[in-house]
């Protein structure tokens, strides 16, 4: 008996996961999701054409799926200045740990650096506790084979961004 309540629980465990991996990729192929992905391709290949050196050598390989851009507090600028401050510290006390060694003892003695830690820590954790994620477009990775400048078939990866419309925002060589 228990083996069949076993098999039987597992049987609907994996009819649930076979479940949500369907309802999972029908959001992501959603209506209008193809219409957009065929858009971005097409830009991102006219793209190409026209900014290619030797256009006429345009071979496409790959292209990955469509994914979302979301803009969230690690793209903040002020959360990133608190976090090179809080980088900034640890090289200043390796740098008197070297350069002034009776100066770092002192500090590291009465705390100055990791007060000095904490502050900016602080800082740069209350700007990414108000700030909230914001979708800000998609963006694919093409892969493609193309001729350089001296007319060498060369493997290229760019990624594209592209608005909530399929616009060309810009592109990562």
């Amino acid at each position: 008996m228990a083996f069949h309540l076993k098999s039987l629980y597992c049987s609907i465990k994996e009819s649930n996961y076979i479940f949500f991996l369907f309802v999972f990729c029908a959001a992501c192929t959603g209506p209008g999701k193809p219409t957009l992905y065929k858009t971005v391709k097409l830009n991102a290949q006219n793209y190409l054409i026209k900014h290619l050196n030797h256009a006429s050598h345009y071979e496409p390989v790959s292209f990955s799926g469509l994914d979302s851009i979301v803009q969230s507090y690690r793209n903040n600028k002020i959360y990133l200045q608190f976090d090179d401050s809080v980088t900034e510290v640890e090289a200043v006390r390796f740098r008197e740990m070297g350069e002034n060694f009776k100066l770092f003892k002192q500090r590291e003695e009465s705390g100055f650096y990791d007060s000095r830690q904490a502050y900016f820590k602080r800082k740069r954790d209350s700007v990414a506790g108000v700030i909230e994620p914001e979708f800000v477009g998609y963006k694919i990775e093409h892969q493609f084979k193309a001729a350089d400048s001296t007319g060498v078939r060369i493997l290229k990866k760019y990624v594209f961004c592209f608005d909530e419309d399929g616009n060309l925002l810009s592109v990562l060589k």
